[in-house]
């Protein structure tokens, strides 16, 4: 259970979130008032929809309802984290390649694929103990380590690095 207030000028927003008793439920209901007057309601289940009433009309709008989920899990991941990790052609043409979202075990896990993503997992991990054994000295590209300090050394370096997480 719990109560969130915003206010912003004459505005007030309330939030109440009470569990259900379905566990896979939480419910939420509130209000919007400006001037003390209450100008929209709403009520809905924290990941499915929103659903809004203006007072004055009494029409009713919803202000989000989710999709059905593509996959029977998501690593327990909601809809809305899931999409942080989505990888867009826009996003990916700026991305290094040892960004994690490239990980192959942690795409399988949020499509729900688990054996898959333990032996991704550990090729991974073994790849990551050879680099190590290896013992090639770390040379920061971006960084350089002065007076107890890191700083952006400035370089125009813009390549991606080494392919890590290639399976």
């Amino acid at each position: 259970n719990g109560k969130i207030e915003l206010e912003c000028g004459d505005i007030k927003g309330i939030i109440k979130i009470k569990p259900s008793k379905s566990r896979d439920e939480i419910n939420v209901c509130g209000s919007v008032k400006q001037k003390n007057k209450t100008v929209y309601s709403f009520k809905g289940i924290w990941d499915k929809y929103l659903l809004c009433r203006d007072m004055d009309t009494g029409n009713e709008f919803y202000v989000y309802e989710s999709n059905e989920r593509r996959f029977p899990e998501y690593y327990n991941m909601t809809k809305y984290s899931f999409q942080l990790n989505f990888i867009t052609s826009e996003i990916e043409s700026k991305m290094f390649y040892t960004d994690s979202r490239y990980r192959p075990d942690t795409r399988a896990l949020e499509y729900g694929q688990f054996a898959n993503a333990l032996e991704n997992n550990e090729i991974i991990e073994n790849r990551q103990r050879v680099r190590k054994n290896e013992s090639r000295p770390l040379k920061p590209r971006f960084f350089e380590f002065n007076n107890n300090l890191w700083t952006w050394k400035g370089c125009d370096d813009t390549g991606k690095g080494e392919r890590i997480f290639e399976i």
